[in-house]
């Protein structure tokens, strides 16, 4: 699928798998969120997992406003300010707060289209972790030949034209299609650039459940 072609596919997305396409890219990104709220001992930041959780057991039925709104609400208040930290991490954590923000708008306001800026943000997230951690004092021409053999910058591509592929498939949003989408999006507990809470077993005991397990945890509720 060529880019144009596959832009214009996320920009056709509309309903319930602009929710599910923006949703998901909301949760392969969890990981970037949760490293960064146990490195500055964020206040709450487990509430927004857990909205994370609830949205996805909800989606296969007709959600009220005011659950929309409360949701949105508990994201937007534990949404750190890039500009109180001096801490690239809060940079990536941002840019999930985004997602899931705008996957919730999506459900409240869909009028706006909402897909193709969430997955052009996400690609974002990973551009600047490249920058950040391999492209210091390259030229322009020499960063976009690093983004373009970067793995990062590869999967993350063919996870967002796998989205799509799996959504233009899908009828309708049942639970058991959003429980496949979770898993599927939670990519194994890895995070778009690279982030893994669950690679020491001992370590991912702090947050006491996988993403993986949230996803079936909200599939349950």
């Amino acid at each position: 699928m060529k880019s144009h072609q596959f832009s214009r596919y996320v920009r056709q997305l509309k309903g319930w798998r602009e929710t599910v396409f923006v949703l998901a890219l909301a949760q392969r990104a969890l990981p970037n969120y949760q490293l960064f709220s146990e490195a500055v001992q964020l206040e709450g930041a487990d509430r927004v997992a857990l909205c994370l959780s609830d949205f996805w057991a909800a989606m296969s039925e007709r959600i009220a406003e005011n659950r929309l709104i409360a949701w949105l609400d508990d994201v937007q208040l534990r949404t750190p300010l890039a500009e109180d930290y001096d801490y690239y991490g809060v940079h990536p954590a941002c840019d999930f707060c985004y997602l899931i923000e705008q996957a919730l708008l999506s459900q409240i306001n869909p009028e706006k289209p909402r897909g193709g800026d969430a997955g052009e943000r996400s690609l974002q997230t990973v551009m600047d972790f490249l920058e950040m951690s391999e492209g210091e004092g390259l030229s322009e021409y020499k960063l976009i030949k690093l983004f373009d053999r970067s793995p990062l910058m590869q999967r993350e591509l063919e996870f967002q034209k796998e989205l799509v592929y799996r959504l233009r498939k899908q009828p309708f949003p049942s639970a058991e299609f959003l429980l496949q989408m979770c898993e599927f999006a939670a990519d194994d507990g890895v995070s778009n650039i690279g982030i893994c809470l669950t690679e020491d077993e001992d370590e991912s005991e702090v947050e006491d459940i996988s993403i993986s397990d949230s996803c079936k945890e909200g599939e349950a509720e």
